[in-house]
């Protein structure tokens, strides 16, 4: 169970951050760019580990279906996170 929650941020924060750091390349900000890059690193790290652990033959297991929806709802959050963050002039 514990698995399948830190399968789910790691795997969140890992597409959030790759929506969020494609953002920040063609919108030009160096800053953010290299800090995003460091989170994605260490998100990548706990995500690897635990598919690894995983069954490849078990589609229907929670640890497959916690990492197929984790990142669609990532990707719409950073691309609405970016465009309030960009709106409200927070960074």
């Amino acid at each position: 169970m514990l698995d399948n929650l830190i399968l789910f941020v790691s795997q969140f924060l890992l597409v959030f951050l790759l929506g969020f750091q494609s953002l920040n390349i063609v919108r030009g900000y160096y800053v953010l760019a290299f800090l995003t890059s460091l989170f994605l690193g260490v998100a990548s790290w706990f995500t690897i580990n635990i598919v690894a652990n995983a069954s490849m033959f078990d589609v229907l297991s929670t640890t497959f279906i916690v990492y197929i929806f984790a990142g669609p709802i990532a990707i719409i959050s950073a691309m609405r996170t970016h465009e309030l963050i960009r709106k409200y002039k927070v960074l």
